[in-house]
């Protein structure tokens, strides 16, 4: 009979109790395991729903259009003058008796080489004395040289603004994606906001235009 050993059976007694905290810890977490797999959808599906409710905003064309926004905010009641990429000053109110374009855009933006393209379109069926298109570009750290680059892929002299670290000039117009578009009246009261790309709205804009003239 083998005789009895009190520390091999105290170092005995300490793994068992090991054995058995060890088997109600796993235990535990896989009680856990259906509720953390449950958080990780929740948090993956409701990520996917923001990318593409923002996205839809951002791209397209449907549902981004606003008919009659502020008809009565006329941004020629507020002087605002503004500093081109060329070193010109330039002020809003100038334009009163044309139709105004401000073009909300950035360098990073993928829609808004397109949508500058719908403009393009739109700018040579006018002429300067019915149509001035103002470009604005959003992220003031765009360098200069690059913005030049981009005006001269599409053959214009738009005067392009380049907005400050304070966004000084696209706060007062609300702006919230690029691109956006907004159509001012003769008068300087805005009429139309487009937000996105879409081919439809070279006509969308025209038709704008031309009912203003």
């Amino acid at each position: 009979m083998p005789k009895y050993n009190p520390k091999e059976a105290r170092d005995t007694r300490k793994r068992k109790q090991k054995r058995i905290a060890a088997s109600k810890k796993n235990r535990n977490l896989r009680q856990f395991i259906p509720y953390i797999l449950i958080f990780g959808v929740i948090i993956i599906v409701g990520g996917f729903a923001i990318y593409f409710f923002i996205s839809e905003d951002y791209n397209s064309g449907n549902g981004g259009e606003n008919g009659g926004e502020n008809g009565d905010n006329n941004e020629y009641g507020t002087p605002m003058t503004f500093t081109t990429i060329d070193g010109d000053t330039i002020k809003l109110a100038d334009n009163q008796g044309k139709v105004v374009i401000l073009y909300f855009f950035d360098l990073d933006c993928q829609p808004c080489g397109p949508e500058a393209g719908v403009l393009a379109d739109v700018d040579d069926e006018y002429t300067d004395s019915q149509l001035e298109i103002i470009l604005i570009d959003v992220h003031y750290w765009d360098p200069i040289t690059d913005l030049k680059t981009w005006r001269n892929d599409y053959n214009s002299n738009w005067d392009i603004i380049l907005d400050d670290a304070s966004y000084t000039y696209s706060t007062p117009f609300n702006i919230a994606y690029t691109p956006t578009t907004k159509i001012l009246d003769k008068s300087g009261n805005i009429i139309k906001t487009i937000v996105g790309y879409d081919e439809g709205h070279y006509s969308t804009i025209k038709a704008e235009i031309d009912a203003l003239l």
